[in-house]
C-alpha cells in the first residue's frame, strides 16, 4: 500500500461513468488490447494498404511497359513479407521494449530501399515520381521520426538513391542515361538537404513542445500535490477531504467517517520535543497507510486531529478497522529516542446517510470523540443516530 496522493481519484466517489459497462474494444483481434500498441497499430496499417496501392500500380506499369518485366512479383513479395513483420513485432508488443515502439525510422528505411528498387525498374522517363515519393516521405518524417531520426534518413536517402543514379550509369547506360541521372541527382542533393534541415528543425520544435508540455503537467501535479496534501503526514489535508466529503455526500451511497485525536499529544511534545511529536503525527499516518484499505481516505484534519473516510462501510465495521489500526499504533515504536513512546489515539465514529446533512454527520462524529476522551481515551465511540445528547454506544 501507499500513502494516498491528494490527487488520486477519490474512492468511493461515484464518478461520471461508475456502473457503465466498458466498450467492447472494435478490432480488437488486430489492434490488442493494450493502449500503446492500438494507437501506433493504424498508422502501420496505414501504411501496408500504401504499398498495397503501390504494388497494384507496379503490375499495371508493368503491363504497359512503364517498367521492366519482372518488376511487380518481387515488390509485391518484398512488401507483403516486409509489412507482415512490422505488423507482428508491432502487434505482440515485442516492439514496445524499444525506444521507437512504432518502428517508423526502420519502416521508413526499409520504404526507402523499396523506393529505390522502384526508381531502378521503372522507365529512365518516368523516374521522377520516385523522387516524389521520396520527398514526400521525408516531408511525413516529420510527425513520427526524432530530429536525429530525421537526419538519418535524409543522408540514408541521398546514398541510397545515389546507387542507381551514379553507379548505374557505368552498368547499363541503355536504361540508365548517364546525362539524365546526373541531372536527377543535381535535383536531388538540391532539394533533399533543405527537405531534411527544415524536417529536422520541426521535429526538433516538436520534441521541445512535448517536453514543455510534460513539464507543464507534472508542474501543474506538484500544484495540486501542494494544495492538497499535507506535507508533514503525506494525507490529504482539510480543504481536500473537505472537497471529498462533498462529493460523497452528494452521491447515493452511504459511508462513515472517522475523527480521531492523538492522545496526550501535547505531553509528547512538551516531554520529547516538536521532532518526535511530528515523528509521532507521521507514524500514525504511516499505520493508516499500512492498516487501512487501499480505499479508505485518511486527512490531517488539523493539529493532532485527522478525519478517516471509510466509503462503503457500516459504522461498526468501520470501528473494526479503527481496531485494527489502534493495534498496529501498540507495537510501532515512535522515535528511535524514545523506544517505549507509543502513539494512542481517541476516536469517534459516525455513518453518513444519503438524506443527512454533512455538518451534522461531522459534528456527530466530534461528540463521540468528545465523549470517547471524556470516558478515559484509547477509544473509539459510535455516534448515536439521532439528536444532540443522545447516548453513544461504546465499543
Amino acid at each position: 500500500m501507499h500513502i494516498r496522493r491528494a490527487t488520486d481519484p477519490s474512492p468511493g466517489i461515484p464518478a461520471g461513468t461508475a456502473g457503465r459497462p466498458a466498450r467492447p474494444l472494435r478490432w480488437r483481434w488486430l489492434l490488442g488490447d493494450n493502449h500503446r500498441i492500438r494507437v501506433r497499430m493504424p498508422l502501420t496499417l496505414v501504411c501496408a494498404l500504401v504499398y498495397v496501392a503501390f504494388c497494384a500500380l507496379a503490375f499495371v506499369g508493368e503491363h504497359v511497359g512503364l517498367t521492366r518485366k519482372g518488376f511487380a512479383v518481387p515488390l509485391a513479395v518484398g512488401s507483403a513479407c516486409q509489412m507482415t513483420l512490422f505488423i507482428a513485432l508491432l502487434r505482440s508488443g515485442w516492439s514496445l521494449r524499444l525506444k521507437d515502439p512504432g518502428m517508423m525510422f526502420p519502416q521508413n528505411i526499409v520504404a526507402l530501399i523499396s523506393i529505390t528498387y522502384a526508381y531502378s525498374m521503372l522507365a529512365p522517363t518516368d523516374r521522377g515520381m520516385a523522387l516524389m515519393i521520396v520527398s514526400l516521405m521525408v516531408v511525413f518524417s516529420i510527425y513520427v521520426l526524432s530530429p536525429g531520426q530525421s537526419l538519418a534518413l535524409g543522408v540514408a536517402s541521398a546514398l541510397i538513391l545515389a546507387v542507381p543514379m551514379l553507379v548505374m550509369p557505368h552498368v547499363d547506360p541503355q536504361w540508365f542515361p548517364f546525362d539524365q541521372e546526373l541531372v536527377r541527382f543535381e535535383l536531388l542533393a538540391g532539394t533533399l538537404p533543405a527537405l531534411t534541415m527544415a524536417a529536422r528543425h520541426i521535429a526538433r520544435w516538436r520534441e521541445n513542445v512535448g517536453r514543455q508540455r510534460d513539464e507543464l503537467k507534472a508542474t501543474l501535479a506538484r500544484v495540486q500535490d501542494l494544495a492538497t496534501r499535507d506535507k508533514l503526514t503525506g494525507l490529504c489535508n482539510r480543504r481536500h477531504m473537505q472537497d471529498l466529503l462533498e462529493q460523497a455526500g452528494a452521491g447515493s451511497a452511504g459511508f462513515c467517517i472517522a475523527l480521531v485525536d492523538l492522545d496526550h499529544f501535547k505531553q509528547i511534545n512538551d516531554r520529547h520535543g516538536h521532532r518526535t511529536g511530528d515523528l509521532a503525527l507521521q507514524g500514525f499516518a504511516n499505520a493508516c497507510v499500512e492498516v487501512l484499505r487501499s480505499s479508505d481516505v485518511a486527512a490531517r484534519w488539523g493539529g493532532e486531529e485527522f478525519l478517516i473516510f471509510f466509503p462503503d462501510l457500516s459504522a461498526t465495521q468501520a470501528h473494526m478497522a479503527l481496531g485494527r489500526l489502534r493495534e498496529a499504533l501498540a507495537q510501532r515504536q515512535v522515535c528511535p529516542d524514545a523506544p517505549d513512546l507509543r502513539v494512542a489515539f481517541s476516536a469517534g465514529v459516525a455513518g453518513h446517510k444519503p438524506h443527512n446533512a454533512l455538518d451534522h454527520t461531522l459534528e456527530r462524529a466530534d461528540r463521540a470523540l468528545y465523549a470517547a476522551k471524556h470516558e478515559g481515551r484509547d477509544r473509539s465511540l459510535l455516534a448515536g443516530d439521532t439528536t444532540l445528547g443522545a447516548p453513544l454506544g461504546v465499543a
